[in-house]
């Protein structure tokens, strides 16, 4: 409902604060390590798909507000728990993960979850998500398990604290979110905010 995602979303603003102003209280400064670094939250190294069929190194970081895209030292952007959807894993390859992004509505995109009522123009206007390969991780007590379960996994444990849920949606392919991502840079769609991004 809406009342548990304004929930949510104001949960998540408030551990946001806590953790980013703990590390300003003690020194953060210009050229020290993001906050997000400082505690011990699941990390993954991973690259991320571009439009371009490049691949990015990041690092990603499972925090309790959000997950965290690093370049370097470099936070990249924030994904609150709550404008991510649902995740699709991709069958044609082991370590990709798809994360459905609501830039309007919820919608069915890379087998993304259905959403009830709404346009057909605002169910289009939703991002086809971020496609990560999860090459390795950092979850403590993971024992070295599958990186992209591992993800899910942790996320799924910060989404039951903010009292929502992370939908898994059914699996797509890397060719499948290429096509779409192509078509969503050629159509000039306009949305709500996906993230958060650091500027220098």
């Amino acid at each position: 409902t809406e009342s548990t995602v304004a929930r949510a979303e104001m949960l998540a603003l408030m551990l946001r604060y806590k953790y980013e102003s703990s590390h300003q209280q003690q020194g953060g400064g210009i050229g020290a390590a993001p906050a997000v670094t400082r505690h011990n939250f699941p990390s993954f190294v991973a690259e991320r798909q571009t439009r371009h069929g490049t691949r990015t190194p990041v690092t990603l970081i499972a925090a309790p507000y959000g997950l965290v895209e690093l370049v370097g030292n470099r936070v990249i952007r924030t994904y609150v728990y709550t404008t991510i959807v649902g995740v699709s894993l991709t069958a044609d390859d082991p370590s990709g993960v798809v994360f459905h992004i609501a830039e309007v509505r919820p919608k069915p995109a890379v087998g993304g979850p259905r959403p009830s009522g709404g346009t057909q123009q605002q169910q289009q206007s939703v991002h086809p998500g971020r496609l990560y390969f999860v090459t390795s991780t950092q979850r403590p007590g993971s024992g070295g398990g599958n990186g992209r379960s591992d993800l899910i996994s942790s996320l799924n444990s910060y989404y039951g604290v903010l009292g929502i849920s992370l939908q898994v949606c059914e699996s797509t392919s890397v060719q499948s979110w290429t096509a779409l991502r192509h078509q969503l840079a050629s159509q000039d769609v306009v949305g709500e905010p996906i993230g958060t991004f650091q500027v220098t």
